[in-house]
């Protein structure tokens, strides 16, 4: 009699995991940045875990420009039917993305038309400078800022980093350069075209290992473990933090068992072996466990939208001031 139940329950239970939600055809990943960007290479790792785990198949669709706006507006658009997912830069919505297209008729989304499923990865910004330059700290740094004009590349998320840094320090004439991306900012500093640039750690620690560029400070609360000898820009300007990371989202209106799908899949991901080699070697860290569920990232959403809100609002101010 046991040996029946057991197999009884066995069979009902194999039955509700078959009807349960996966996707039934490749699964489209939309990625605001070019190949070899944050998105892009933490997204990788992850599906390379869930295609093996699931047989679920993905497809990274690379949109770029606006600094990750326009992928972004595109999934907007996208039926919530599973199949259409983005791997975005958590400061792109609720911050950056304002700056670039400020009126949101015309950007095409808020950050209340997606659903927010996990948050994976977290990541610092460098500031680097070419070998040969005299700004070697980041109290160097400062002191340049507020003294002389500074040729600085600073697009996409990394847009943030040079606003905070404007509304913390005296200077108003520094030269702001957009960029193609960080590839493109750092060999703007190897070529000696500009003096300063923000890109996010996972590309520069390896220019600067290699001693083609120097990271002078990073940005996040703490310094980075891979990093120990690099000082951050709180050391010398107490109170500076701005960190970033990638989330997956999806369009709005994804069901619960979709949502559920994949949170748990790529949770499962995160755990694997191979997911935290890549994080190791691309100084990549994981979220606390609250940030990776799905009502932990839109809390954290909500929270940059409101600490960065005077910054965009000043920005955007700027910039219509000078058209």
């Amino acid at each position: 009699m046991k040996v029946r139940f057991a197999m009884l329950f066995s069979s009902v239970l194999l039955s509700a995991n078959a009807l349960a939600w996966q996707p039934t055809k490749t699964v489209e990943v939309l990625i605001g940045h070019g190949p070899g960007s944050g998105n892009e290479i933490v997204f990788r790792a992850l599906a390379a875990e869930v295609e093996k785990n699931t047989g679920a198949k993905f497809a990274i669709i690379n949109k770029v420009g606006a600094g990750g706006a326009i992928a972004t507006r595109d999934l907007a658009t996208r039926k919530a039917d599973g199949h259409s997912i983005g791997m975005m830069t958590t400061i792109g919505i609720p911050v950056v993305d304002k700056m670039s297209i400020p009126d949101p008729t015309t950007r095409g989304y808020t950050v209340d038309d997606f659903t927010y499923l996990m948050l994976p990865a977290l990541n610092q910004f460098t500031i680097i400078a070419n070998n040969k330059d005299t700004i070697n700290t980041p109290k160097d740094l400062v002191n340049a800022l507020n003294k002389e004009p500074t040729s600085f590349i600073a697009g996409g998320g990394a847009r943030l980093v040079y606003e905070v840094l404007k509304s913390n320090t005296k200077f108003n004439d520094v030269v702001h350069l957009n960029d193609n991306g960080p590839v493109h900012a750092i060999n703007e500093i190897i070529g000696g075209h500009s003096r300063i640039a923000v890109v996010p750690s996972l590309v520069a620690a390896n220019f600067h290992n290699q001693g083609m560029i120097k990271i002078i400070a990073t940005t996040g609360p703490n310094r980075i473990p891979q990093l120990p000898k690099i000082p951050t820009v709180g050391e010398a300007m107490p109170g500076f933090v701005v960190a970033t990371g990638w989330g997956i989202i999806a369009p709005k209106g994804l069901s619960k068992e979709m949502q559920d799908w994949y949170t748990r899949e790529f949770e499962r991901a995160l755990q694997s072996e191979s997911v935290k080699a890549v994080y190791r070697t691309n100084i990549i860290e994981l979220p606390d466990a609250k940030m990776r569920s799905a009502e932990g990232y839109r809390a954290h959403v909500d929270q940059l939208e409101s600490k960065y809100a005077k910054i965009v609002e000043n920005y955007v101010k700027e910039v219509s001031q000078k058209k």
